[in-house]
């Protein structure tokens, strides 16, 4: 049947009411709102943060970062990239033993595997991963400086992979953690491809606290202890000195299921009562690969007395952490201050390897009549410092002069093995080797702010416009407030800022528009 025209009109009606009301409600305050100002004025922000602490909303949106722009005075509200800032209170609820397990409780792109299948080194030494990238992708600063690798190149159980060891870095230590992903390696290069994780230490000239707590999982492993100290003093009346203490035993966890009935511990018995090579899948005796009964053989009576959980390599890794931090940082002068980070940890972890059943070649039945899973140790010391002077000339240039040397030393054993080439004259523990890597950087910083008048207002900010001068880097556009050594707090060197006079020579080019940025940097890195 031809449809009708009034049949027609009617969804089209429909439409037309639904995209008045869709309208209606973006028109609305509720909606209205843009970053930094809304269609009330330049005071809605103020009104919203108001009404949101009147409610006991908390807000993080002022929260000043320092990561993901070329230039300080940013927030989270008005950064040019996402950013996730975990503050120590977040950090705190989870109730995580170190910092990869906190980045796996609060970012949702983060994720640290357990790798409960690898056995050996790379379990001990823990990766996470942001994007699902490598982690050697992602870029890890300690206070806006790059922080040493791990020794360990299969780290996570990942070949190849030797990212920073996050699980160093004491959760005591940290004011919070600031996490990119959108656009990191077009600010910081190559090495972050897949983010950037910049942790801020705590920098209270003042108080302390002390912590202590257990718990372990419903099955009744995995035990855990950590307790926290941290206190922080006054250094003169323009300096602090913050001191962190954290210790962590973690027993291990097993989520290995037992080794099924069929699966052999002995050498099976022959119709003659002698020992014979137990079959593989396909029925062909094999000493190594071997772990079926053969046809017209019976089981040892020791199969039916065995521990079928001897596999224990699935699950977390029995662990003590021991670190040390210090954070200290004093003014020299009005125009330039000190500042200085150490963090020292000592580790010993330990991971079983597979079993070897009594049956097997290299099994010396003599020293392990019942078979043998050999067990990996390993004794690990970090040391980390940055430590640097920062100012400002009286022309106005801003510059920062920074060291940074890391250095991560691991010792590896291994205990309950055997070398079967020496027979009963064999050792069951034996030291395996030491892996060392060294990472020393350095860094000067220069950078000036100019005015750039009466630009459009997106260049503009609360306290002035300013662009940095960037000569290396790619030319953007981008203005903010560039902080003053006055005006920075004791608890965040980035807060404040003041707007310089444009240079005499100064000039807009053509070929970037809005403003003109540009760098001035010079590294050198030497790692072994």
């Amino acid at each position: 049947m031809p449809f009708s025209s009034s049949a027609v009109a009617r969804p089209a009606q429909r439409r037309a009411v639904l995209a008045l009301v869709i309208g209606t409600i973006l028109a609305s305050p509720a909606f209205a709102q843009t970053t930094g100002t809304t269609a009330a004025g330049e005071g809605a922000p103020d009104a919203i943060a108001s009404a949101a602490a009147a409610s006991g909303a908390a807000t993080t949106l002022d929260a000043l970062t320092v990561t993901g722009a070329r230039v300080s005075g940013r927030t989270v509200e008005n950064s040019p990239s996402p950013i996730d800032v975990i503050s120590a209170t977040e950090i705190a609820t989870t109730n995580k033993v170190d910092v990869l397990d906190v980045l796996n409780a609060t970012v949702p792109s983060w994720n640290t595997p357990i790798r409960g299948g690898t056995s050996g080194h790379g379990s001990m030494v823990r990766a996470g991963q942001l994007r699902g990238l490598s982690p050697n992708h992602t870029l890890v600063l300690v206070n806006g400086k790059r922080w040493h690798p791990t020794a360990l190149l299969t780290a996570g159980g990942l070949t190849g992979q030797a990212p920073v060891d996050l699980g160093l870095i004491p959760n005591g230590v940290i004011e919070r953690i600031e996490v990119l992903r959108d656009g990191a390696s077009a600010i910081y290069g190559s090495d972050a491809i897949a983010g950037v994780v910049n942790i801020i230490t705590d920098k209270s000239a003042e108080g302390g606290e002390a912590s202590f707590r257990a718990g372990q999982y419903f099955k009744g492993d995995g035990m855990t202890k950590v307790g926290v100290a941290s206190a922080g003093f006054g250094w003169g009346e323009r300096g602090h000195v913050r001191l962190t203490g954290q210790f962590s035993d973690a027993d291990p966890t097993v989520t290995t299921t037992p080794v099924p009935p069929e699966y052999l511990f002995y050498f099976p018995r022959g119709a003659n009562g002698n020992a014979v090579l137990p079959v593989t899948a396909t029925g062909a005796p094999h000493a190594t690969n071997g772990y079926l009964l053969p046809r017209g053989a019976t089981p040892d009576p020791r199969e039916a007395t065995r521990d079928s959980n001897v596999q224990k390599i699935s699950g977390n890794r029995e662990t003590e952490l021991r670190t040390l931090s210090l954070d200290a940082g004093h003014e020299l002068g009005e125009s330039a201050d000190f500042y200085a980070f150490l963090n020292y940890s000592q580790r010993s972890s330990q991971a079983p390897q597979n079993y070897r059943p009594a049956y097997r070649d290299e099994t010396v039945r003599a020293i392990f009549p019942d078979g043998y899973a050999p067990k990996d140790e390993l004794d690990e010391k970090d040391f980390g410092t940055i430590v640097g002077i920062r100012g400002l000339t009286a022309s106005g240039w801003s510059w920062d002069l920074s060291s940074v040397y890391g250095e991560d030393r691991m010792r590896w054993y291994m205990h309950n093995d055997l070398n079967p080439t020496c027979g009963m004259a064999s050792q069951t523990s034996f030291y395996i080797g030491q892996l060392r890597h060294t990472a020393w950087t350095n860094n000067f910083d220069l950078q000036r702010s100019f005015d750039v008048g009466s630009w459009p207002n997106h260049c503009s900010s609360p306290q002035g416009s300013s662009i940095v001068i960037r000569p290396t880097s790619a030319a953007t556009a981008t203005c903010s407030p560039i902080p003053t050594v006055a005006s920075r707090s004791s608890t965040d060197p980035t807060r404040g800022g003041r707007c310089l006079p444009a240079p005499a020579t100064a000039s807009r080019s053509p070929a970037i528009t809005r403003a003109t940025t540009s760098t001035l940097r010079a590294t050198a890195m030497r790692a072994t």
